[in-house]
């Protein structure tokens, strides 16, 4: 099975920005738009924060780390245990 390609850094930029250990719609991805300016996404049964793009769920920390590093994350460590710690 083939993992879906993470998206660009500039494809986030449009949707989100960080802020505060979040990330806030800039861009609604549902015809919803009073999603903009709210944050974006739920916790999963792990504790961890995801989002849906495109029809992908995707862990935050993961679109986060891209998102200001312009890289895909091979791994991240929540240093303090804290599963929704962004």
């Amino acid at each position: 099975m083939k993992c879906k390609e993470m998206p660009s850094q500039e494809y986030l930029a449009q949707l989100f920005r960080y802020e505060d250990g979040s990330l806030i719609y800039v861009r609604s991805p549902h015809p919803r738009k009073q999603l903009i300016g709210t944050v974006a996404g739920c916790k999963n049964g792990n504790g961890y924060m995801q989002v849906c793009i495109d029809g992908v769920v995707w862990l935050q920390h993961r679109i986060i780390w891209k998102l200001l590093k312009g890289e895909t994350p091979e791994s991240l460590d929540h240093r303090d245990g804290d599963a929704a710690n962004n």
